[in-house]
This record gives C-alpha cells, structure tokens and sequence, in this order.
C-alpha cells in the first residue's frame, strides 16, 4: 500500500486536486475511505491548516498506525463502506471526501450503494459542502437527514440536492485496462499476456464490478453532479515505468494461490499441479520484465461537484 501510495503521488503530483478549494482561513473535515495504513491522511495532514479534522475509514483496522504515532488532528476507525449503519459521527460531518483503489472491493450492484453512503457522510450547508459520489436517485427513498448542532433532524436530504455542493476526489484503477507491454518488438510479452488475462478471470468469478471505472462521468452527470476534472493516467512515464511494474508483479505473486484455486477447479485438475505450472509462469513473467516488459493499468482521478 505504502508502494502505491508513492505512485499515486509520482503519477499525480499532487494529494489533494488543486481544483479543491482549500484556504488557510477553512477549518475543513475530510474524510479518507478505503485508508488501509493511513498513509495518505498522514501526509495530507502536513499540507492543510493545523485544525484540519482528518478521519481515515476502513474495514479493517489492523494495518492502522498505533494511536500513539498519530498526529492529534488525524483519527482512524474501522468502517464497512459498504454495509451496517453508519455512525452518527460520521452522518454529513465531513467537508470533503476522498476514496482511492477500492474497485477490488466493489461487488456487483455495490456501487450505487457506496455513492449513496458517501453522499451520507458529506456536510451540508450551511457548511462548505464537498462532494461525494452520484447518489442514486433510489439513494432519495432512504430519507436521510441531517443533524443539527443539538443532534435533531433538521433537514431531509432531498431538499440539499438543489443547493451547491462541494468537491469529492476519487483516484481509481482501471482493472479492465490491465496490459502488457513491451519496450521493443524482439522482447516477447507471452508469459505476461497469459497471466494478466489469468488474474482478470478470478476477479472477475469473484462477482466484482471492474467496468465502472472509466464511465464514471456519465454516472455523476446522470445523478445530478457536475465533473470539475477527469486526469486519465496511461502508461507510466521512465520515472515510474519500474515502480508499477514491480507493485503489479507483487500482487499477482500474492494473488497466485487464489488464481491456481480458481483454475484448477475450473477444469478440474488438482491445485498442486496447477499451482506449479502458475510459478513456473510467473518466474517467466519476471523474466520479461527484466527483458523490458512492464505492466499497467490506467489511472484516474475524479473530481466532482454537486450542484
């Protein structure tokens, strides 16, 4: 995570979208989904005035930081974005939203159901309102309301959708996009292609949604927000060619039991056996990579508006 966390950095220049306001005079919430070892609120809480309320989320707390080593302004819970009623404390508290790499964690017919969540946990004015992801219009149904200083309803949610939002930004990979490429004609990909399309079947038998990604602007215009930037990140430049390479090739090392698992019972032969042969692929999937091979996805940073 930590690796990523340098390549989304190398790859964007940036942590928090420079199309977000953020003045020294704004005392803002934010909120970070998906925070795993909460590097990005750490670093961001170097960057934004000391006030800054930072709270990562995620579904599991066990790659968080000790208390201890956390700067007083940066605080981390354990949260299901997806399922289980969200805390009152987290119900439209914060002022901007930021979620990046949960597309492995999206099952089908999820996605509507996370928007809607998100949009839960952004504030309303009176406060500055940034943004979440499009709420379904379904996501109305739920009447949803706000909470006054004194924790009373003071307003139903589908009154706040004709007022101005804010911002929400969402990095995101395009799985669907992973690919191999060769640095020359003479250097052959083969193992690479084989193995790549290997992974993109388990995830996909694991009834996840991978073709979200890049249609997100039609979504955010569908319900009712407004895209501020779109930055599609394609093959990674010399600076960053190697480090995506190397962070594809861990997971797929890690992710290579599973994929025998899932092959083996597909065709039914015995997971050792398969197991083998995929190590075996996998040493010649290394090999091309040192020959000049590299892996990618693509790359994209979202930033909308509700308006």
């Amino acid at each position: 995570l930590s690796l990523q966390h340098l390549f989304w950095n190398l790859r964007m220049g940036f942590l928090l979208h420079p199309a977000i306001p953020l003045s020294p005079a704004q005392v803002p919430c934010i909120a970070d989904i998906g925070t795993g070892t909460a590097i990005w609120p750490l670093e961001l809480s170097q960057h934004v005035p000391p006030k800054t309320e930072i709270t990562g989320y995620d579904v599991s707390s066990s790659q968080f930081p000790a208390k201890e080593q956390l700067p007083s302004n940066v605080h981390l819970k354990a949260l299901n974005a997806m399922s289980g009623a969200l805390p009152i404390s987290a119900v439209h508290a914060f002022d901007i939203v930021h979620v990046r790499a949960l597309v492995l964690a999206v099952k089908r017919g999820d996605l509507d159901i996370l928007v809607a969540r998100l949009g839960t946990m952004l504030s309303t004015p009176p406060y500055t309102f940034l943004v979440s992801f499009h709420p379904p219009s379904s996501c109305l149904c739920y009447c949803e309301t706000r909470t006054g200083v004194d924790g009373l309803p003071t307003r139903d949610l589908a009154d706040t959708y004709a007022e101005p939002g804010g911002y929400l930004q969402w990095d995101e990979v395009d799985v669907e996009a992973y690919r191999a490429r060769s640095s020359r004609p003479a250097v052959s990909k083969t193992a690479s292609d084989q193995f790549t399309q290997y992974f993109l079947k388990y995830m996909r038998s694991l009834n996840l949604s991978l073709d979200w990604v890049s249609h997100l602007p039609d979504h955010l215009t569908c319900h009712g927000f407004e895209l501020v930037d779109r930055k599609k990140f394609n093959d990674a430049d010399a600076v960053t060619c190697k480090l995506e390479t190397d962070d594809h090739l861990m997971v797929l090392e890690d992710q290579l039991p599973d994929i025998a698992t899932f092959l083996a019972r597909e065709h039914g032969r015995a997971s050792a056996d398969v197991k083998q042969e995929l190590e075996r692929l996998f040493r010649s999937v290394v090999r091309e990579t040192e020959r000049g091979v590299s892996l990618h996805m693509d790359w994209y940073c979202y930033v909308a508006r509700k308006v």
